[in-house]
């Protein structure tokens, strides 16, 4: 996909301006339409806005674009495309639509993600692993970090 397309899409002009403040994977991702309104479908919940992986909402509206003209019907406008892509279910499975944006669910995207670089796939799968340890899984890696760390330790007698 080119980053012509991305120029052109409706959703770009649609972001948050400010985006310093945000950790590198969400800076991969397309904030819902209606997040710089407050609209109420442009959250889940009360604070988890529904976003898009950016490559895989370019290649969603190619693919629309796409099978429209196969159609030979009415070919819809990139934004009536960008708009249903926002509008799809959440019943549809994940790598079919927007998600919500929570930090692991992110992570867990890109790491997946064909369409990712593969350095920041590797990142994802870092980040996602020191980040999301539960307690007792924390301490198993703990432990076993420190006993093959002891057992790499030569004895001096």
């Amino acid at each position: 996909m080119s980053s012509a397309m991305s120029a052109q899409l409706y959703t770009t002009t649609k972001q948050v301006q400010d985006r310093s403040r945000r950790s590198w994977y969400r800076l991969l991702f397309y904030d819902h339409l209606g997040y710089i309104d407050r609209l109420p479908e442009a959250t889940l919940g009360r604070d988890k806005v529904k976003v898009w992986c950016m490559k895989c909402f370019e290649r969603g509206v190619a693919n629309e674009q796409r099978a429209d003209s196969l159609r030979g019907q009415h070919v819809r406008t990139t934004v009536e495309i960008e708009q249903a892509l926002w509008a799809l279910p959440e019943s549809l499975p994940p790598k079919e639509r927007w998600i919500r944006s929570a930090g692991a669910s992110l992570l867990v995207h890109i790491q997946d993600c064909d369409l990712q670089d593969p350095a920041d796939r590797a990142r994802a799968q870092r980040d996602h692993d020191q980040m999301n340890l539960s307690p007792r899984r924390q301490r198993r890696v703990t432990t076993a970090h420190t006993a093959s760390s002891a057992a790499t330790v030569p004895l001096i007698c």
